[in-house]
């Protein structure tokens, strides 16, 4: 029956560049964590920032974080491609350090897929 099969849900792999975004950077990470959809991975690249950015995610405690720090401020295409390199997922989706997601976003857009 294949009603009762239940297939894996794929890795997302979820990009998020960081220069300076200390004060909204919570809400943004925050938001991934309390996704209903949990099979992803935080590939969080942070550009060289020079606020606590780096500090906040680094207490964040959740294994499916990866964080990335380069050494000064490249922009955000070096930082977008650290993430691709470093990125293992099915799916990667993006996600600025200034925004935040409904909790439903992923899974709508796996479903959609």
């Amino acid at each position: 029956m294949i009603d009762n099969i239940k297939i894996a849900e794929p890795l997302v792999s979820i990009i998020m560049t960081c220069f300076n975004s200390y004060n909204t950077l919570k809400d943004a990470i925050s938001s991934i964590i309390n996704q209903s959809y949990q099979n992803w991975e935080l590939i969080f690249v942070d550009d060289g920032s020079t606020d606590q950015s780096l500090k906040i995610v680094n207490q964040i405690l959740d294994n499916r974080i990866k964080i990335f720090s380069l050494d000064k401020n490249y922009g955000r295409g070096a930082s977008y491609q650290k993430g691709l390199n470093e990125a293992s997922g099915k799916f990667i989706m993006f996600l600025d350090s200034d925004d935040w997601w409904y909790s439903n976003k992923i899974v709508k857009q796996i479903d959609y897929l």
